[in-house]
């Protein structure tokens, strides 16, 4: 959870997400990575819902390049929206 640095109340929110403590600032943060989009850690603390809505075929390793305004070749496909249109 964005600004959490404490593992008690993250703990309550999402108990089978598999996390390090100095990374618990990642969830929830704005911005949807790979490694937290899983149910156990609420889809990166729902920062991937729009991108799985979006792209529910597109396994990439940085969901925030698709659609930033650089054609990647690895995002370029019809899974990912060919890197987002």
């Amino acid at each position: 959870i964005y600004g959490q640095y404490s593992r008690r109340f993250f703990l309550m929110e999402y108990p089978n997400c598999d996390i390090i403590d100095n990374q618990l600032h990642h969830i929830g943060d704005g911005y949807c990575k790979k490694e937290y989009n899983t149910p156990e850690c609420n889809y990166d603390g729902d920062d991937c819902i729009q991108f799985n809505e979006d792209y529910p075929y597109c396994d990439v390793l940085y969901p925030p390049r698709i659609g930033d305004g650089t054609c990647y070749k690895v995002y370029n496909t019809t899974e990912c929206g060919y890197d987002g249109g």
